[in-house]
């Protein structure tokens, strides 16, 4: 945050040079939470069945796919990551 402010009135410097003068004068990085959440746990109207009782193995190729999303932050906003993922392939 520090080096991207730096930089937009100007002044160009890189990231470790911006946090070797940082750490030199006491400063420390405050880290944003980027953590968001987005179920609760008890909640029924979100508690899905496990429908393959967490046996992640196949036989076959493509028998058994699952899939999980993710929430990254970026300087835009939210990126969402979906995956799908084959559990045997040949």
């Amino acid at each position: 945050m520090v080096q991207a402010k730096l930089a937009e009135n100007g002044i160009e410097m890189s990231v470790g040079t911006v946090a070797t003068i940082m750490a030199e004068i006491g400063w420390v990085a405050k880290r944003m939470h980027g953590f968001k959440g987005t179920s609760i746990p008890s909640d029924p109207e979100k508690d899905f069945k496990d429908l393959i009782g967490r046996d992640f193995t196949a036989d076959t190729a493509d028998s058994r796919l699952m899939g999980d999303i993710t929430y990254l932050r970026t300087g835009k906003g939210w990126l969402y990551l979906a995956t799908v993922i084959a559990l045997c392939t040949a």
